[in-house]
């Protein structure tokens, strides 16, 4: 009788999860505490919790290796601990071009998490008016040539690219497109799983319906959206799937509001078979029902923790600035 069994993967599945930042306002009293003390460090507590996070502010400013060496003196203690970094902004929107002075300044940057092993993708998130034409098409790949020694992963929001044409377009191309969770509205892209031979990397942003195109909506507004287990599962369900084993995957929540992200990354583990013992303690005032949903989703005795100083390693003492301490809550303190 034949084996029917699947072929022998490359590795294991075993996707990194985290959320999407990590230095939020309103995570205050929520994922980290309402009041921290002197020796908290945000990034080493929520490293506690996931095995990515998805770095925001390398979009909105360039940053320098002081940064990121910090990043990786921070998380030194999670040795499967990586970083996936959203490229600058001006890469990806409002008349895109490659520079190569910012292009050599954003290697500068990434250095750090290389050499140490810590640079998980890099994201080019393309806004949703960046259609499928010849020429957006031909841009992708020569910024994928421009970064071709490292990990891309390209996020296409609008529906052009997921018909046959663009389908076809990615197919022959060697580009690693992002599974893309976002309100579907007109000509958007729905939520399908994208894969390659290489890398899996799925976004879930929420589904506010309401507020994602509404003149005047701010982020926060935008992403103010929590998952249900129910709407989660499918994801699961697609993941779990032969076809969707690659060497690297990566599951981000960029649902940030209020700690939203935290909440539904917890859960995800969980639905996928780990073992999720530890949520921090402040979730549970602001979702009463976190623990059971958890449990709903196949945790094993998940528990509150809070933040207790003598977790933390020494950076604070090392910054040598009080000033400096109190900006941890930036992601790109360095």
């Amino acid at each position: 009788m034949k084996d029917a069994s699947p072929p022998a993967l490359k590795a294991p599945f075993r996707p990194r999860i985290g959320p999407a930042g990590w230095s939020y306002p309103d995570w205050g009293g929520r994922v980290y505490p309402p009041k921290p003390p002197k020796r908290f460090d945000p990034l080493q507590w929520i490293a506690r919790f996931f095995s990515t996070l998805e770095v925001n502010s390398s979009f909105y400013r360039n940053l320098g290796p002081r940064t990121s060496q910090s990043w990786v003196h921070r998380v030194r203690e999670r040795e499967d601990f990586r970083f996936c970094v959203k490229l600058h902004r001006s890469f990806t929107h409002d008349d895109p071009r490659i520079s190569s002075r910012e292009l050599r300044e954003f290697e500068d940057f990434l250095k750090p998490l290389e050499e140490s092993g810590r640079l998980g993708p890099i994201l080019a998130q393309f806004p949703w008016s960046f259609r499928r034409t010849e020429e957006h098409f031909e841009y992708l790949l020569k910024l994928a040539d421009s970064l071709a020694s490292r990990p891309v992963v390209f996020e296409l929001r609008h529906g052009s690219w997921g018909d046959e044409a663009g389908r076809v377009h990615l197919g022959d191309s060697s580009l690693a497109v992002v599974s893309v969770d976002q309100p579907v509205i007109g000509n958007s892209l729905p939520p399908v799983l994208q894969s390659s031979q290489e890398i899996l990397y799925l976004r879930l942003h929420g589904r506010n319906r309401e507020s994602w195109f509404r003149s005047g909506a701010g982020r926060d507004q935008r992403y103010d959206y929590r998952y249900r287990l129910e709407e989660l599962k499918p994801w699961i369900e697609a993941l779990e799937s032969p076809s969707a084993r690659t060497r690297e995957s990566y599951i981000i929540t960029n649902n940030h509001f209020q700690g939203q992200a935290v909440v539904n990354a917890l859960q995800i583990r969980a639905l996928l078979g780990e073992d999720v013992p530890e949520f921090p303690s402040w979730l549970e005032e602001e979702f009463p029902e976190i623990k059971k949903d958890l449990q709903r989703a196949g945790a094993t005795d998940p528990r509150p923790v809070s933040f207790e100083e003598k977790e933390t390693n020494n950076a604070a003492e090392s910054s040598g600035s009080s000033s400096l301490q109190r900006e941890l809550f930036r992601e790109g303190n360095s």
